[in-house]
């Protein structure tokens, strides 16, 4: 964004007085001195609070008594603005009234040099809201929510010109800042806004992938609630399986169904599948099917059979369970035992080393240290004894896991056995005259016939719904995939680091041939240091001194500004404010004596041909 500050003006209480102007040269580095406590930091408060912070950082008293409106001139894209806002009275944090004038359409409009335009300044007026927006036009940024991880839409953000403060000022506080090295960043919410800006800032996203990225999230969610609801549907579905299997073998004992169906990989359809059959076949007057009587004797092996070896299985499942009981009783019980003692013989010796005692032997006089070198080894022996207990901790949390898995299994395989009996009963139990009869066939029929009427399969449309709604996200999925290797991350991020790398060198850090400044703001929001003579990547705060610091802090931010001017080079948006302001570096930092010795000499208009601007 090509926005460059003309000028601060500060519009005094009393009409008497002349406002106050501090210029400044858009295409030099303008340098402010003073003596201390004369408002040289609030420049970055004012700043902040005319481009329309929520509060106002601007220093109670002096400043604040006797300024009525705070205000700046501004270029953006080469069209002068004024932006003001009201100083809040009293102990107010901030004020709601700002205003705005495009000078550009109104010429030079003089009155801003004087307190004139103050009568009438209701005419500009604007509240803090409209001025934000009118700031994220001029950068282009576009009033989309966007949201934060995978949550719900209420936890999302909308990023604009306001989070691009972050690159915007280096207060005291923060220039030489081993943990924090972008400004206005203290707070969780601004972290995450921040975190959402990176990507558009640098390049590697566009608006069309935070939509896509959004979009995607809200089908992943609509996708995994329908998933839920059609597993929900199934799971009440096959809870209809035992009580179908049981009809399922009253019809093989009534000679209606030779059909192989198994109870433990069998389901619900197959089950109803085949007992519709039944009702056909008795409908058609077909009481009995050929080789029922086989599949009878069949069936009845192999419930039992498979009873067996659930027995088995589950008599296993019980001794290993009944191992773990045991093994959990004599862990506690050695502990226990062995922690009592030894705490009970080592009570003493927190009693010894407290004591005032010399190193001088009683009975012979003699000097020596043994003593005391034994009794801290039995402290240390004592304190490895405190930690039995945490170990012991720590094995009962993984036999807890244990048991229960093991609970489960055998409640399983128990319910399992059940059901074999129940149709094992039911192919063994006989009527009173040991024949089968026309009556017990129709009672039969009658009550699958009801069982089956009332079964709600799975909805149908879920089904379709979900399927369709996969395949819109599959879609996206792909157009996503095929955006991100356009805008490579990857490649953008080393082009930073190269951009960073330049004031490197420049600057007087130490080991800085070796050293580059890594970001990836998805992962963190800060700078790593990667030093290719040590093989090592840290973070800023490992390094050390702080020079280093501030050295890191100018190089990354003048990297970035560099690299932000530059994204229009290739037909990206540059969305960060062409400005920096940097508040005193040189606290962290003083300069050898012979380099501000040969400073000293060299006349203020070399300093001007340089660039660089006093006031």
């Amino acid at each position: 964004m090509n926005l460059k500050i003309k000028n601060i003006a500060l519009y005094p209480i009393n009409r008497k007085l002349n406002p106050k102007f501090i210029s400044f040269d858009g295409d030099k580095i303008n340098i402010i001195t003073g003596l201390s406590k004369r408002g040289k930091s609030s420049i970055i408060d004012i700043i902040d609070y005319c481009l329309g912070s929520s509060d106002c950082s601007i220093p109670t008293g002096y400043i604040r008594n006797f300024v009525d409106v705070f205000a700046l001139k501004i270029s953006i894209n080469e069209n002068d603005y004024f932006i003001g806002r009201d100083c809040p009275k009293d102990s107010a944090q901030s004020s709601n009234n700002m205003y705005f004038i495009d000078i550009s359409k109104k010429g030079e409009y003089p009155e801003l040099n004087t307190n004139k335009w103050l009568g009438n300044k209701d005419e500009y007026k604007e509240n803090r809201d409209s001025i934000k927006s009118i700031l994220d036009a001029f950068a282009k940024f576009k009033n989309i929510q966007v949201l934060k991880d995978n949550k719900e839409k209420e936890s999302g953000f909308t990023v604009g010109f306001r989070d691009t403060t972050a690159f915007q000022f280096q207060s005291q506080s923060i220039i030489a800042n081993n943990t924090t090295i972008f400004y206005n960043t203290d707070e969780f919410q601004y972290v995450d806004r921040l975190k959402i800006l990176f990507p558009l800032a640098l390049g590697y996203k566009s608006y069309e992938m935070l939509l896509l990225d959004d979009e995607i999230k809200d089908l992943e969610s609509e996708v995994y609630k329908l998933n839920s609801k059609i597993e929900i549907a199934k799971e009440k579905y096959e809870y209809n399986k035992t009580n179908l299997y049981e009809y399922y073998s009253e019809g093989i004992k009534l000679g209606l169904t030779n059909s192989d169906i198994n109870l433990e990989s069998s389901n619900v359809e197959a089950i109803k599948s085949e007992l519709q059959n039944i009702l056909k076949n008795v409908k058609k007057n077909t009481f009995f099917i050929e080789g029922n009587s086989i599949r009878f004797s069949e069936k009845l092996e192999e419930f039992e059979k498979q009873r067996l070896e659930l027995n088995r299985t589950l008599q296993t499942k019980r001794m290993e369970f009944n191992k773990i009981l045991k093994f959990e009783t004599a862990q506690n019980d050695y502990l226990n035992i062995v922690h009592v003692e030894i705490k009970d013989k080592l009570k003493p010796i927190e009693w010894f080393l407290n004591r005032n005692g010399t190193d001088i032997c009683p009975f012979c006089d003699s000097k020596s240290d043994k003593a005391l070198i034994q009794l801290q080894r039995l402290k240390e022996v004592n304190t490895n004894n405190q930690k039995l207990l945490g170990i012991k901790n720590n094995h009962n949390l993984t036999f807890e896991n244990e048991k229960k898995n093991l609970k489960k299994d055998i409640q399983k395989q128990e319910i399992e056995i059940k059901e074999f009996d129940k149709n094992i009963d039911i192919l063994l139990n006989e009527t009173k005259d040991n024949q089968f009869t026309y009556q017990k066939i129709y009672e039969y029929i009658g009550k699958i016939k009801l069982l089956l009427d009332s079964l709600v399969s799975p909805d149908n449309k879920l089904i379709l719904e979900l399927e369709a709604k996969q395949q819109i996200l599959n879609s996206k999925r792909i157009t996503l995939n095929n955006l991100n290797k356009k805008f490579d991350k990857d490649f953008v991020l080393s082009k930073v680091t190269k951009s960073i790398k330049t004031y490197i060198d420049l600057l007087p850090i130490e080991n800085k041939e070796h050293c580059n400044v890594l970001l990836d703001p998805t992962k963190y929001i800060g700078i790593k240091i990667k030093d290719d003579f040590n093989k090592s990547i840290t973070f800023l705060n490992k390094i050390g001194s702080g020079s280093n610091y501030m050295c890191y802090h100018l190089a990354t931010m003048l990297g970035l500004h560099e690299y932000f001017y530059k994204l229009k080079e290739e037909g990206k948006i540059n969305y960060v404010p062409s400005f920096i302001v940097f508040d005193q570096p040189s606290q962290v930092y003083y300069p050898d004596i012979d380099y501000t010795e040969k400073l000293q000499k060299k006349s203020k208009s070399e300093i001007r041909n340089k660039g660089i601007r006093r006031y």
